[in-house]
């Protein structure tokens, strides 16, 4: 039963990677094994907490987060600034022009006559004081502190989750080390 489980995981392994390597199957497919293995026992183990470190700076889920993270901070300043009054100007200039527009003899009147006669503008200043819509703006920061701390959370997470796998990693490569060193 172990010999048979054993090449069914085989198998599985050899279709995994054949996936991983886009190949369309497995047949002819082989894995050069060496004859003899040399471990490099002199070069130490890197740290697992400068491995971790070198992580945070570089890997890209770590620099997503990170990113996402301050987005949701400007999301909250972007949404604690809809309390404060607003001033806004508009301006607007326009013309027309139509063929049914005749002088009084019945002729069309001529586009640049009608361009310089028919000119239109104006301009609009305002302030704008948010006083009924308070409570809208309280839930949308509410909102926003809440994506922040969510993100947040799952930044620490993330990386939580990288030291974790280092530190397993480290532990793995210093056994690996031990056990190579006995034999």
């Amino acid at each position: 039963m172990n010999v048979t489980n054993a090449r069914n995981d085989l198998n599985l392994a050899y279709l995994n990677l054949a996936q991983l390597l886009d190949l369309d199957s497995t047949s002819g497919f082989q894995i050069y094994i060496p004859d003899t293995i040399k471990p490099d026992l002199i070069t130490p183990i890197v740290s697992a907490e400068d491995a971790y470190q070198e992580g945070l700076k570089f890997l890209p889920h770590i620099k997503a987060g990170e990113y996402q993270l301050k987005s949701f901070e400007k999301n909250l300043a972007i949404q604690k600034g809809r309390r404060s009054p607003q001033i806004y100007m508009g301006f607007n200039w326009s013309t027309y022009y139509s063929s049914a527009n005749l002088d009084n003899s019945g002729a069309e009147i001529p586009y640049n006559t009608q361009f310089s006669n028919a000119i239109v503008g104006w301009l609009s200043v305002g302030v704008n004081i948010p006083i009924l819509n308070y409570w809208s703006v309280n839930t949308a920061i509410s909102n926003a502190r809440v994506q922040l701390d969510d993100a947040s959370y799952q930044l620490d997470q993330t990386k939580q989750q990288l030291l974790k796998e280092i530190q397993q990693a480290y532990n793995d490569a210093i056994l690996q080390k031990i056990n190579t060193m006995r034999h």
